[in-house]
């Protein structure tokens, strides 16, 4: 689990209109992990960008929640914790029987979009 490890959660809300979580989290980026991605040049990295999006799903449902299919996974931008400390999340979420179908959006405060997400979160 990242949450409370390389990122803490600092803001949930859902917006029940439009079904969706938004969160603002808090990159630990003293983390070990931008030791060695990349050293020199420290990105946070993808997969952990698509696991935080799992655990928020997983934190608003109180279930846990895995990523089981994707139609569409989208890097447009490093997150590099030099630049970036604070990321903010906004999940789109679906109920599909025991799945979640979800589209998200990780970004920053700028409007810079890191990532779009479509696919499919099963409960586990």
């Amino acid at each position: 689990m990242l949450l409370d490890n390389l990122y803490f959660l600092q803001e949930m809300v859902f917006d029940e209109a439009s079904c969706t979580i938004k969160a603002r989290v808090q990159l630990d980026t003293a983390n070990a992990i931008f030791e060695g991605h990349f050293p020199g040049n420290p990105v946070l990295p993808g997969v952990c960008q698509v696991e935080m999006v799992g655990e928020l799903i997983s934190r608003h449902y109180h279930k846990k929640y895995l990523l089981t299919s994707a139609r569409q996974i989208k890097f447009l931008s490093m997150v590099s914790p030099r630049d970036t400390s604070e990321l903010l999340f906004s999940i789109r979420v679906e109920e599909s029987g025991q799945s979640k179908q979800a589209s998200a959006v990780c970004s920053f405060g700028s409007g810079e979009v890191f990532l779009k997400l479509n696919g499919t979160f099963s409960c586990q």
